[in-house]
């Protein structure tokens, strides 16, 4: 360039690939200035890269793996051997359905393209459940029906029928205040599926025996009409008739919103003086069951007043 001076020329490996760069430095109006020229022996070398959709099954064990062949359709570089590689190798049951895979074919000097293929994964026996559903819920240790009957999958998926209890249960504090009802909820701990609801009637001797379900461990909540619900964790419901001891439930529920506040209070004062059989009398407010409502039924109201009842979660 005519406006530079005291231009010099250097040959060196610059950058350190064994060929000798070429390096122009000199000073310009502007101040000193360099041009670096590298000399690569990288040739153009074009690549072309073809793709191609396949389907892919799994195997016997629920999976596959795709090599970067299977979806080459005829690739080519034109310096050396096509490197193949590809975004996705392994597939599971999991994987079932269409994926965009993407292969990268490059060459000794690292050039690449890229091409994408549709690759349908498709399932084999492994993805089954015990029912036949791909991929479904029913798996070995869920439950399973047989003629009405509930049940679990074994490990080679034949339905076991489980064992069924009962609970014979007793209300301490209810002997001779007649028949109430009582609700019973059962939430199993592991299959939440078998949660069930039971409204029973408690005798005269305030016992109750509810019908039969899986065997296992509840939590159960006793809501019995008038009273507070109480929770019992953790109950281990075995084969055949489980007792059930149901105490330190609380008195004052009268308008069933499992808590005693003012709105109890009023229907107490309402039924408060009155007698069986009488037009003001109120079964459920006769706390001590002596077929009247006076001042001995106030002491179980002022126990329970302000208090919640329990709930399950």
């Amino acid at each position: 360039h005519p406006a530079v001076r005291y231009g010099d020329v250097a040959f060196a490996d610059i950058d350190g690939d064994s060929d000798k760069d070429v390096l122009i430095a000199g000073i310009s109006p502007t101040g000193l200035i360099s041009k670096l020229y590298r000399n690569t022996s990288q040739p153009v070398c074009p690549i072309t890269a073809l793709c191609k959709n396949i389907t892919l099954p799994l195997d016997s064990t629920g999976n596959s793996i795709l090599q970067p062949s299977d979806i080459d359709n005829g690739s080519t570089v034109t310096c050396g051997t096509p490197i193949l590689s590809i975004s996705q190798s392994t597939f599971t049951c999991a994987d079932i359905g269409i994926h965009t895979i993407e292969l990268t074919v490059a060459d000794e000097y690292g050039s690449f393209e890229v091409c994408t293929a549709e690759v349908t994964v498709t399932a084999g026996a492994a993805c089954a459940d015990c029912e036949g559903v791909i991929n479904g819920n029913a798996q070995p240790g869920s439950l399973c029906d047989q003629d009405g009957e509930i049940g679990i999958y074994s490990s080679d998926c034949i339905c076991e029928i489980s064992d069924q209890g009962s609970m014979a249960g007793h209300v301490s504090g209810l002997l001779n205040c007649g028949v109430r009802n009582v609700t019973i909820a059962s939430y199993n701990q592991f299959y939440p599926e078998v949660n069930d609801v039971f409204e029973i009637t408690i005798d005269m001797n305030g016992e109750f025996t509810t019908p039969s379900i899986m065997v296992g461990t509840y939590d159960i909540l006793i809501t019995v009409e008038g009273y507070l619900s109480k929770l019992y964790p953790d109950v281990i419901l075995e084969s055949g008739i489980n007792n059930l001891e149901i105490s330190g439930i609380f008195a004052g529920d009268l308008n069933h919103s499992n808590s005693v506040n003012v709105f109890d209070i009023s229907s107490f004062s309402t039924a408060f003086g009155s007698m069986e059989g009488g037009s003001n009398y109120n079964f459920f407010a006769d706390f001590n069951c002596n077929s009247i409502v006076n001042v001995f039924d106030v002491s179980y109201l002022n126990i329970s007043f302000g208090m919640v009842g329990d709930n399950p979660y």
